[in-house]
Formats: structure tokens, C-alpha cells, sequence
């Protein structure tokens, strides 16, 4: 099976590439052969590799950067047309255990999506208006109060190529309707995945797929989440 996984490091986000690039070719998917696209306006390691392709990719300042990311990832479209699962990964995700098949829908038009970290509980599923969705009627995020109950992170998601290639094209063409009526989604694109999450099915992951560095959660860690406070703070990184 052929995996594309795709990655966003602008700026001073290529401090992650090294660290994650390893810890991915240890632990993540080793049975199968899985390219990188890396996207990226500055120098990264491993290109000598011919799984490691580098995108040019201008840093495009906040929220944009996490906003349009399925933009980015719309104009590969035909080289992902190769590829039977596709995957997307926070830069700042380290991986530290073994991470394979299990992680696969057993549909082929099924997602694989993941829950957050800060609302995994199952008393959101009757406390669903505490969700951080969208609530602006005007954006096509928007979820009502009485919908919703399970929320889910922008930072690992991914599906078999016809499914994930759809979210792709649906969710960067809601995300141009907002901008058009000069709207952002409260929590950018991962408000956007939330909605689109509300109609079609997917694989969940457990928060210990994404779990943040000093948090205790009930869940084995299979990919680490570094602080980024660490690396000089939000400010820095995406300045």
C-alpha cells in the first residue's frame, strides 16, 4: 500500500521536520511505503530521499496558514491520485510508538479523524452546546447548538484517497464562501472539519493520538505533541 503524508512547515515550523521525519519512518506505517509532501518556504532535511518531496509553499501569516491548508493540498491533487491512503499531521507531532494498520478504516469511504485532547469526554454528547464549534449562522461551519457532540482536532486526519481528495475539494470550497462574505471560522479550518465531520462517517482515533506535552489523559500516548512554547512560543513560530 502506497501512504502519502502530508506536512505544513513555513516559517520557523521546520524546526519540527527532523524530529517528526524520524519518528515517523520508527514507528509510523513501517509495512507500507510512505512518501512525504512537505510543504514549505524554507530548507529541510532528507531531501536526498526520493519519498521526501518538497513544496514550495510561502508562508502566508495568520490564520491563513492553518486556514488554507486544504488549499495547499488541493494543488497536489493529481500526484495524490497515486496513493491509496492519505494522511495529515501537526508539524509539531513526534510519533513514540508503533502506529500501523490499526489506524485504517475498514471503509473505503470512510475518514479517519480524531478526537480532541481538551473534549474527548462522553458528557459532551449531552453537554454538546459546550463545544467549541462554530456558532455563526453566516459561515458554512456552522453547527447549532442542539447538533454535534463529538469534536474533533485539526491536527491528525486523513482517509483513502477518493474519500480524503473529496474533503478536500468540499472543505476549501466552504472555506472560499466564507471568504468571499469575509468570514474566518472561530477555530479556522478545524471548525470547518468539524461540520464537515457531522455527515460523513469515520474511523475515530483516541486523543492519545494527539497528546499535548504535561497533560495526563487516560489514553496511551502514540503521538506526542510538543509545546511550542518550547521552540520560542506561538508568536515566534509563526512570525
Amino acid at each position: 500500500m502506497r501512504v502519502a503524508v502530508l506536512y505544513i512547515c513555513t516559517g520557523k515550523y521546520t524546526v519540527f521536520w527532523d524530529g517528526f521525519f524520524r519518528s515517523s519512518e520508527l514507528f509510523f506505517m513501517r509495512s507500507h511505503e510512505k512518501h512525504y509532501f512537505v510543504f514549505t518556504d524554507g530548507h529541510i532535511d532528507h531531501t536526498n530521499d526520493s519519498r521526501v518531496h518538497r513544496i514550495q509553499q510561502k508562508k502566508l501569516g495568520w490564520p491563513y496558514d492553518t486556514l488554507h491548508r486544504f488549499h495547499m493540498f488541493s494543488c497536489i491533487e493529481s500526484e495524490l491520485q497515486s496513493f491509496d491512503f492519505i494522511l495529515y499531521i501537526n508539524a509539531n507531532s513526534y510519533f513514540v510508538t508503533e502506529c500501523g494498520d490499526d489506524v485504517l478504516p475498514k471503509h473505503k469511504d470512510h475518514l479517519l479523524l480524531t478526537l480532541h485532547p481538551g473534549y474527548w469526554h462522553s458528557k459532551y454528547r449531552l453537554l454538546r452546546w459546550k463545544l467549541p464549534y462554530e456558532r455563526d449562522v453566516r459561515s458554512t461551519a456552522y453547527i447549532p447548538y442542539w447538533k454535534g457532540g463529538r469534536y474533533v482536532c485539526g491536527g491528525l486526519n486523513g482517509g483513502w484517497r477518493d474519500s480524503y481528495l473529496r474533503l478536500i475539494r468540499e472543505l476549501k470550497e466552504a472555506i472560499d464562501v466564507d471568504g468571499i462574505n469575509g468570514i474566518v471560522a472561530r477555530w479556522h479550518d478545524e471548525s470547518h472539519l468539524n461540520r464537515y465531520a457531522l455527515e460523513h462517517p469515520a474511523k475515530l482515533l483516541h486523543p492519545g493520538y494527539m497528546h499535548p506535552a504535561g497533560e495526563k489523559l487516560p489514553f496511551p500516548k502514540i503521538v506526542h505533541l510538543f509545546h511550542k512554547k518550547d521552540f520560542g512560543g506561538h508568536d515566534f513560530l509563526r512570525s
